[in-house]
């Protein structure tokens, strides 16, 4: 018993590090595409119309997780430094929640646990049925979509593998026009020859994480 016990562990650590592993995978959300309209409630029990935040002409950054997902939590505190050093800018986070949590128990008290671990300050939105998520093409997580200004996408990105938060620095300071193209293309190409980040390459690095993950 303790052998199928032992060898159970093992597959679920290895179809997990797949999705931890995952990242450009297709996304249907054609870019400069109009973003979807949609309301939700928040954590906080806050209506929001996102039709009325497309119309403020901030640019938006749509990250879709969920409890149980291993990347996503690894990659929420890279989209809290982005959010925070921005700050002062006109750029807004939303995470949203897809569907409900697998664990069995109150669901807002999950995702509000996992709120308080991660240091979550920007507005979390509750996708119970996922119908914002089937909207966007985000049904696998994590996937972070990036509107512009004029409330058109500008950049889509499927899974996540460390350093891909900088790709996505890029891609948001160039929808606020703070890179210009061609700066933002030469970052592109030192980020891609020069590969000072690695997944994360041994399994003890990755049952830590593991371990840090509470529902």
């Amino acid at each position: 018993m303790k052998i199928v016990k032992y060898i159970t562990k093992i597959l679920i650590l290895f179809i997990i590090s797949i999705n931890v592993f995952a990242s450009d995978n297709e996304n249907k959300i054609e870019i400069n595409s109009n973003a979807e309209a949609f309301f939700l409630r928040s954590l906080d029990g806050e209506s929001i119309y996102f039709s009325r935040e497309l119309k403020e002409g901030n640019v938006i950054l749509l990250s879709f997780f969920a409890t149980w997902c291993i990347p996503c939590n690894i990659e929420i505190p890279k989209i809290e430094e982005i959010s925070t050093e921005l700050t002062n800018e006109d750029f807004k986070t939303f995470y949203i929640h897809v569907g409900k949590p697998k664990k069995e128990g109150n669901y807002k008290e999950l995702i509000g646990k996992m709120k308080d671990r991660l240091l979550m300050t920007q507005p979390i939105l509750i996708d119970m049925y996922s119908k914002v998520a089937e909207k966007y093409d985000a049904l696998a997580l994590p996937t972070t979509i990036l509107i512009g200004n004029d409330a058109k996408i500008k950049y889509v990105h499927v899974g996540y593998k460390k350093g891909d938060e900088k790709k996505l620095k890029i891609e948001v300071q160039k929808a606020l026009g703070i890179l210009d193209t061609i700066s933002a293309n030469l970052l592109d190409m030192i980020q891609d020859s020069v590969n000072t980040e690695t997944d994360i390459d041994t399994l003890s690095d990755f049952e830590k994480q593991l371990l840090n993950i509470e529902e």
